[in-house]
């Protein structure tokens, strides 16, 4: 499972995402911990631009598809 955690540069607060960065960081920590519970493999997708956001991404599933 990839997490993309909030990203506080570029987070925008408009119609549909009305909560703050302050309240996305609690959401984010909390959706995080549940999943764990659960078992489940996460992957946190660091920050960067969209190409490498990308490879990292397809490098990751590759690497996963390889085991």
């Amino acid at each position: 499972m990839f997490l993309f955690p909030p990203w506080e540069e570029i987070y925008q607060v408009d119609r549909e995402r009305d909560q703050t960065f302050a309240e996305s960081v609690r959401v984010f920590e909390t959706v995080k911990s549940w999943y764990a519970r659960c078992r489940y493999k996460m992957v946190e997708v660091p920050i960067g631009s969209l190409d490498e956001r990308v490879d990292f991404i397809e490098s990751s599933v590759a690497k996963a598809l390889m085991l």
